[in-house]
């Protein structure tokens, strides 16, 4: 596992952390989350998305995830630590 996963990675064990604290008041928000706190908040994942790539660019690793009750994807690191998503 590069550096670059590893981190995302530990991004992701961050988030899920404060997850249960972020659904009090931000339930089906996207938030762009790095260096383990949430950045901000959006409607949609593209708009996250694209924020993130303006603030940090394109080689530093960002979060963007929905707040909402987590599901255990298993089977793929890419979908467990949000670089893909499944269409369900």
């Amino acid at each position: 596992m590069g550096t670059f996963e590893k981190e995302l990675l530990e991004e992701k064990k961050r988030f899920l952390k404060l997850l249960p604290e972020l659904r009090k008041e931000h339930e089906g928000k996207w938030v762009l989350f790095k260096g383990g706190e949430a950045k901000s908040f959006y409607d949609t994942k593209e708009e996250a998305y694209k924020n993130g790539l303006t603030l940090f660019g394109r080689n530093t690793p960002f979060l963007v995830e929905l707040i909402a009750e987590q599901r255990l994807h298993t089977g793929s690191f890419a979908l467990e630590i949000g670089l893909l998503y499944t269409a369900d």
